[in-house]
């Protein structure tokens, strides 16, 4: 505990230097090395795992973005409103470009899905302040 009260009255670098002088009296300069050793064997290029090898800055592969319907899912499931359209994106779940109509269609099957009731116009209309 006083080692952590008087590192509060230390500037950042003094702290930096207490905890680099600590590292190397502890003698676990391998063991760190034989960790960063083990990581960078393992597979790179899953969400969160920059390659330690190369700079910062290189690009790694993502993982792919999660579709529409996902997405509109967990929209509805934390409570909050989804808009769709074709305007938005004119596919529908199985990739068809389909009118406007039809997403709303799906929207409203996957709100009833979850359990969460479907706005009526004069709902909506109330909700959007133009009643």
């Amino acid at each position: 505990m006083g080692r952590a009260l008087a590192a509060r009255n230390m500037t950042l670098s003094e702290r930096l230097d207490a905890a680099w002088e600590r590292l190397l009296a502890k003698g676990e300069l391998e063991a760190i090395n034989g960790r960063i050793q083990l990581s960078r064997q393992r597979a790179v290029g899953i969400r969160g795992d920059a390659p330690l090898g190369g700079p910062i800055s290189a690009p790694y592969p993502l993982p792919p973005p999660p579709s529409r319907p996902t997405i509109i899912a967990a929209a509805i499931a934390s409570g909050d409103h989804v808009r769709v359209g074709t305007e938005d994106n004119p596919y529908n779940i199985d990739g068809k470009i389909v009118p406007t109509h039809e997403l709303v269609a799906e929207a409203a099957a996957i709100a009833r899905a979850i359990g969460r009731p479907v706005a009526t116009v004069s709902e909506t209309r109330r909700m959007l302040g133009l009643a």
